[in-house]
């Protein structure tokens, strides 16, 4: 079984890529033998699949396994493998490009939100040392925007981090460059991967979890009307309403996009005549 050290301040990928390399060396993972599926190592590992998916695609790059489209990926022959200590194919061809990050403000910034950091930094965790993200900010025209994009060279991918806007959604569906969305509204005609958290779900269990400590009124500081502050908001109602307690829209509060504005809104709930006994700040 696999083992990562926590300790070890090599990245993540490239310990799985260390470990699987030395079960090849050692004959654990013997010639034609196959990998395990990238859902199971990442579980086993307790990763993300994206960074085990790498480990595995570098060693299948360097020569060490072989992927055969309806079965797997397998460790190659013996004769088939690399030399030690020398690469199958030259750095520059394996090497990553650099992640380019689609958004409407600097999503490094102080101002910007705790969720859109950790997802970054997330990002980045995956990348490793060999590769970057790099921050775009969008901008009309969105057509004159994407085609920017279209002639970075260095990138060799997008996430495009808390975008709803149809005419820049389209405008990247031109870029020929693998797009992920996350926290973004998918286009009604589908043409992108998505990554998308239970809005509806997690706010009435967070919700919940408040009124099951006895609170009943119960405000929530929410984001100006996007799809997903919207199922935050059906979330919140929900769960109340599952508690018998009257929704009251004077306990509902949209705030703009940064800590200045939450902070300016919350100091003007608490200094107000009433004042709710908890506050659900959505994210």
């Amino acid at each position: 079984m696999l083992r990562l050290e926590p300790s070890d301040p090599m990245p993540l990928y490239q310990q799985v890529k260390a470990r699987l390399l030395g079960d090849i060396r050692s004959g654990t993972l013997a010639p034609d033998a196959a990998i395990p599926d990238e859902r199971s190592l990442a579980a086993q590992l307790g990763l993300s699949r994206m960074t085990v998916r790498r480990a595995i695609v570098e060693l299948t790059d360097d020569g060490w396994f072989e992927r055969i489209p309806g079965r797997g990926t397998f460790v190659r022959a013996p004769s088939a493998q690399p030399q030690r200590g020398r690469r199958a194919t030259p750095p520059s061809e394996t090497a990553a490009g650099a992640i380019g990050v689609v958004a409407h403000f600097d999503q490094t910034g102080v101002r910007s939100t705790l969720f859109y950091h950790r997802i970054l930094h997330g990002a980045q965790q995956a990348l490793g040392a060999e590769s970057t993200l790099v921050i775009h900010k969008a901008t009309p025209p969105y057509t004159t925007f994407a085609a920017s994009i279209a002639k970075d060279a260095q990138l060799s991918g997008l996430i495009v981090l808390g975008v709803v806007e149809r005419d820049l959604l389209n405008a990247l569906a031109a870029v020929e460059l693998p797009t992920v969305l996350v926290d973004s509204e998918q286009p009604a005609q589908r043409r992108f991967d998505q990554v998308s958290c239970e809005s509806i779900d997690g706010a009435e269990a967070a919700v919940a979890a408040l009124v099951a400590l006895g609170h009943r009124d119960i405000a929530i500081m929410n984001y100006p009307s996007t799809p997903a502050a919207d199922a935050r908001q059906a979330g919140y109602q929900r769960a109340l309403t599952s508690a018998g307690i009257a929704h009251d829209p004077a306990l509902s509060y949209r705030v703009a996009c940064d800590s200045d504005a939450a902070y300016a809104a919350m100091g003007a709930v608490l200094a107000g005549g009433r004042v709710p006994t908890a506050v659900f700040c959505t994210t």
